[in-house]
């Protein structure tokens, strides 16, 4: 956790903690941040409001790609030893009969 002086909250924390974030943004680290909430910054005590904002900060689109690549193999490939382990159990010998 972070500790936060709670006088210099508005005019020193929150904009360094959101230039940071557009920076990580600017370097393909993060690929989309969203802000939920919106916060009223025109009103005197909007910072708490700030800390208790709701915000989407999602990966670079080519990484969610190619986890869900990554993702799909191995469905394929669980999925296809599920079919042949199924083929090899219906292949049961029975007893003969006569």
């Amino acid at each position: 956790m972070i500790e936060v002086d709670e006088r210099h909250l508005t005019n020193r924390f929150v904009p360094r903690i959101e230039e940071a974030l557009r920076q990580l943004e600017e370097m393909g680290i993060i690929g989309k941040l969203l802000l939920l909430t919106p916060i009223d910054t025109t009103q005197v005590r909007w910072g708490k409001e700030w800390l208790a904002s709701r915000w989407e900060i999602l990966p670079p689109l080519k990484l969610i790609q190619e986890y869900q690549a990554t993702k799909a193999r191995q469905q394929k490939r669980t999925s296809r030893q599920r079919t042949q382990r199924d083929a090899a159990g219906s292949q049961v010998d029975l007893p003969h009969q006569g």
